[in-house]
C-alpha cells in the first residue's frame, strides 16, 4: 500500500513538470494563428513586389523620356546638337502650330488678314501631304531673278538687274525694314493678272507699290504692247517665258495655273499668298506688308 502511495505521488509530480514546460492549445485557435502568420507572410512578400513594379515602371518613364529628349534635342544640359534635318522639322512643326492656331475661324476673311480661310487650309494640307513648294519662312534664292526678262532691253537682268530688285542685294542692305512683293501668273495674257495691275497701282500706297514688281509668262514685247494700249508706264513688269524664276519659287500653282503674291525680306519668303484673286488683291497685297510689322 505504501509503495503504492509513492508510486501515485510520483506520477502526479510528473504530470505538474511536464505542464509546466507544455501549453495545451485548442485546435480552433491553433489554426487561427496559424493563418494570421500565413497572411502577414504574404502580404509582406506582395508590398514587395509592388514597390518593385513601381521602381521598373518609373525607370520605363525616365528612359522613355529621355528618348524623347534625344529625338526632340531639347535636353536642359546641352548635350544634344540638333541636325540640319531636325532643326528643319521642329521650325516646321512650330510654323505649323502657328499656323493653326492663327487659323481664322470664318469663313471669309477679316479686315487685316491677308489669306482667306481657304486658302490657309489649302497650305496646311499641303504642309500635311509633304507638297514640295515654298512655305513661309523658307529661304527667298536671288539666283532665279537673274533670268527674269527686262521689257524694254530684251534681255535677262543679270545679277546687276537683280540687285536693283531685292533689298538684300543692294548697297543698303543693313535696312532689315525693306522689303520686295512679286506678284505673278503663269497664264498666258492673263486677264486677271493685267486687271490687277490696272487696280492694284492707284489704291497700294506709294512706299508698297515702290517695291511691287510683276511677272509673268508672255513675252517682252507682248508686255509693250499691252502696256502701250494701256497707257500704263513705270511698272516693273519682267518675262519669264521659260517659267524658271516660277518653278525656283513654285508659284505655278498646284491643282491649276493661278496668280500667287510672294513678300520676300531679309532672304526669306515672309509671306504667300497662293491661288490671289484679283478683286482682293489690293486688300491682300496691303495687309500682308501690315502683318510684317
Amino acid at each position: 500500500m505504501k509503495f503504492f502511495s509513492i508510486t501515485l505521488l510520483s506520477l502526479i509530480s510528473s504530470a505538474r513538470d511536464v505542464s509546466s514546460f507544455t501549453t495545451v492549445c485548442h485546435p480552433g485557435v491553433c489554426r487561427a494563428n496559424h493563418n494570421m502568420y500565413v497572411g502577414s507572410s504574404s502580404a509582406l512578400s506582395m508590398g514587395k513586389g509592388l514597390n518593385k513594379g513601381r521602381n521598373k515602371q518609373a525607370e520605363l518613364a525616365k528612359k522613355l523620356e529621355l528618348a524623347r529628349q534625344q529625338r526632340e534635342g531639347t535636353l536642359e544640359d546641352g548635350e544634344i546638337k540638333l541636325t540640319n534635318e531636325q532643326m528643319k522639322e521642329k521650325n516646321d512643326r512650330l510654323r505649323f502650330q502657328e499656323m493653326l492656331e492663327n487659323t481664322p475661324t470664318g469663313a471669309n476673311m477679316n479686315a487685316d488678314d491677308y489669306q482667306s480661310e481657304s486658302q490657309l487650309e489649302e497650305d496646311i494640307s499641303a504642309r500635311r501631304a509633304g507638297v514640295d513648294r515654298k512655305f513661309e519662312g523658307d529661304p527667298a534664292p536671288s539666283e532665279p531673278f537673274e533670268e527674269l526678262v527686262s521689257i524694254k532691253t530684251q534681255n535677262a537682268i543679270g545679277t546687276g538687274g537683280a540687285s536693283r530688285l531685292i533689298p538684300w542685294l543692294r548697297q543698303n542692305a543693313g535696312n532689315k525694314a525693306a522689303y520686295v512683293v512679286v506678284v505673278s501668273d503663269p497664264r498666258p495674257k492673263s486677264d486677271e493678272l493685267r486687271t490687277t495691275i490696272k487696280n492694284v497701282l492707284p489704291s497700294l500706297a506709294p512706299s508698297i507699290k515702290n517695291n511691287l514688281i510683276f511677272i509673268n509668262a508672255d513675252s517682252p514685247a507682248e508686255n509693250r504692247r499691252w502696256m502701250k494700249k494701256n497707257d500704263l508706264v513705270d511698272i516693273e513688269l519682267y518675262s519669264d517665258e521659260k517659267m524658271e524664276w516660277m518653278q525656283a519659287y513654285t508659284a505655278l500653282g498646284q491643282k491649276r495655273w493661278s496668280m500667287t503674291c510672294f513678300v520676300l525680306k531679309d532672304e526669306r519668303v515672309e509671306r504667300i499668298i497662293r491661288d490671289m484673286k484679283g478683286v482682293l488683291a489690293d486688300d491682300n497685297i496691303s495687309n500682308a506688308v501690315k502683318s510684317l510689322d
